[in-house]
Formats: structure tokens, sequence, C-alpha cells
């Protein structure tokens, strides 16, 4: 049989922001976990929140923020056509979101894992941007807000 997946959590907290992150217009900014669950020889086992061929975040990962829905359910950009939030997460002034990550290992995994978490922010997707600006696009810069890691040792 395969190994058994490595089960953790992941501890988002708002240490010095006297407000929600991420703020401001939080339908457009974005704000996520990457997760890289590494072996001994640093091949990654798995990961999470790593940006897609077209830079989105991928489903599954943790992330902060929110979603305007118009009235048929299509995400928008637009307030005048949003009716609801599809989605809407944030972290409050010394609060915590925590998250619980199942990463399956390989077969056979053996030895210590290194767990990377990165906490990773910017004003908007590049699809939003392309949207806004057409031919004036610009591709938004990835910030690091935090990071941690820890090593496991395998049984």
């Amino acid at each position: 049989g395969g190994s058994a997946p490595l089960e953790f959590e992941v501890a988002v907290r708002n240490v010095g922001a006297g407000h929600n992150l991420p703020t401001s217009l939080t339908e457009l900014r974005e704000m996520w976990v990457e997760v890289k669950v590494s072996g001994p020889d640093g091949k990654v086992w798995f990961t999470s929140g790593g940006l897609d061929a077209q830079g989105e975040i991928p489903e599954g990962a943790i992330r902060y923020g929110a979603r305007l829905e118009d009235a048929a359910g299509k995400p928008t950009i637009k307030p005048w056509e949003a009716v609801r939030f599809g989605f809407k997460r944030l972290v409050p002034p010394r609060g915590e979101e925590i998250d619980r990550v199942v990463a399956p290992l390989p077969a056979g995994a053996r030895g210590k894992a290194t767990l990377a978490a990165r906490l990773l922010y910017r004003s908007a997707s590049p699809a939003v941007v392309r949207t806004v600006l057409r031919d004036k696009a610009f591709t938004p810069r990835v910030v690091e807000m935090a990071s941690a890691g820890a090593t496991v040792e395998l049984e």
C-alpha cells in the first residue's frame, strides 16, 4: 500500500493590521497560501496554491478575500451587477483562520519531510487586470507577506 497522507494545520494570524486582511477592495485583492511538502532529497511531494499557467490561483487553494456574483451566479467585478458574495473569507484584526491540509505522499515515503507555507498577496488577478486595463494590462506583482516551515520525521 501507499504511505498514509501527511496531515497538518496552517494558521494565518492577523497580528499587525487594525483591519481585515485583505482590506479595501476585497473582491479584487487576492491573498492565499502556497504549501509545499518535500522529501529528504528536496523533491516536491505535494503542492497547493501554486499559480496555474494563466497565473491564476487554482481551485482548492487556501485563500482569503471575496468574490462577487451577479444574479445568474456568475463571478463579476462590477459592484452594480453584484447581488451576493459567492465567497467571502477575511482574517479579522488579531484574529486567525486555520485550515487543515491533507498531503498525499508517494508510496514508501521515508525520512524527513519538509513543510513550507507562504502567505501571498497581490492587488488583483491577471484576468481582472486584463478585463479592466485591456491593452495597458500588466502582471500584478505577488508579494510574500509571511512564511513558515517545519520538518517532520516520517515513520
